[in-house]
């Protein structure tokens, strides 16, 4: 048995989009900044996908999209292109539970720069303090940095109204960046996207993300509604047959396909060793911070005590999983809580039979 349910960390790759890509590790090889034919071919191809993400987010024109490695590079290139164009501001404005991309980032511009930041808080579901964030919207701030949702408990933030009052008082939103903006690149070299990313860019992965892009715009309703239905069918099944656990996050606005569960008396060890020899891929916390033996900085922040946050897991759906998976993921579940409650074995302990 092998169960995925860690797709807020990465998916795999639809059979769809796979075949859009291939024919870029082959035939269509070329480089997307050359004149010939070959590099044309990969031009248009780019060019492409750059209408196809335009489509689905709702940008206005093509060369507002700059294709870069993820999500970690557009966060800082986003950030410091705020600071460096409006120099009289000297504030950054983000949330509590904020990716550590963001956070880490945050913390070297005041340690280095000297930039004062305002980490928002959050309340015992994840949702921002509104009252907060309106206090430390001033013009000293250059730029918000709130996601639309939290990647570890779903929590979605009202994201068009943080806009609408980061607007009023002339803050750039890191999802709305106004038009006439330049954005700061962080790579120098060659002139490609123009001038705003150096580096040749990666055409299969581009045209990847178009067609991505071109079936969300299609699927995502029903994808939505499919993945909702699995989440709410392992949720009921965790909260009413296993005692002392609950669910972190906000019950309503919160992303279809995420839970994340707390565990009372549960190690973090031992779960992850046990989850992971049954065939379950699951999460402790973001993909970033996975690894950490410490609770993560998101169930800290909405005061999950200490016990249960070590044991919370993230289980995150997609279109690939079905009914049969939630079956027998709390089949395992109910399994290693009913071993490891009570006590806190190690790994070693647990392999011994502990």
């Amino acid at each position: 048995m092998s169960i995925y349910l860690d797709n807020n960390a990465t998916t795999r790759v639809d059979s769809e989009v796979l075949q859009a890509m291939l024919p870029f590790f082959a035939d269509q090889f070329g480089n997307p900044s050359l004149m010939h034919d070959v590099g044309a071919a990969a031009g248009a191809a780019m060019k492409r996908a750059r209408q196809q993400l335009r489509a689905l987010i709702g940008a206005k024109f093509d060369h507002e999209i700059i294709f870069t490695t993820g999500g970690t590079e557009s966060n800082n290139t986003a950030i410091l292109s705020a600071l460096d164009v409006m120099s009289e501001r000297t504030e950054i404005l983000t949330s509590a539970v904020e990716h550590p991309a963001v956070l880490a980032l945050c913390g070297h511009l005041e340690d280095t720069r000297g930039i004062k930041v305002h980490r928002i808080p959050v309340d015992q579901h994840g949702r921002l303090d509104v009252d907060a964030y309106r206090a430390a919207l001033t013009p000293r701030v250059a730029i918000l940095s709130i996601k639309c949702a939290n990647n570890e408990t779903g929590t979605i933030f009202p994201v068009a109204r943080l806009s609408e009052m980061a607007k009023k008082v002339g803050v750039l939103y890191i999802l709305y960046i106004k038009c006439g903006v330049p954005s700061h690149a962080l790579l120098k070299g060659g002139h490609q996207q123009p001038n705003r990313r150096a580096g040749t860019e990666n055409t299969p992965g581009i045209v990847g993300l178009g067609k991505e892009a071109e079936l969300a715009l299609e699927r995502m309703d029903e994808e939505n509604t499919w993945v909702k239905s699995l989440r709410d069918r392992l949720e009921k099944g965790l909260l009413e047959r296993v005692p002392k656990t609950f669910v972190t996050g906000d019950p309503l606005a919160r992303l279809p396909n995420t839970i994340n569960v707390a565990f009372e008396g549960i190690g973090r060890e031992a779960m992850q060793f046990l989850l992971n020899r049954h065939g379950i891929a699951c999460a402790f916390g973001s993909a970033c911070s996975s690894r950490s033996s410490r609770q993560s900085h998101v169930l800290e922040a909405i005061n999950v005590p200490h016990a249960a946050g070590l044991g919370a897991v993230r289980l995150s759906f997609s279109c690939f999983n079905g009914e049969e998976d939630v079956d027998q993921v709390l089949q395992v579940i109910l399994g290693i809580v009913k071993k490891l409650r009570g006590s806190f074995p190690s790994v070693r302990q647990v392999e011994c039979g502990g």
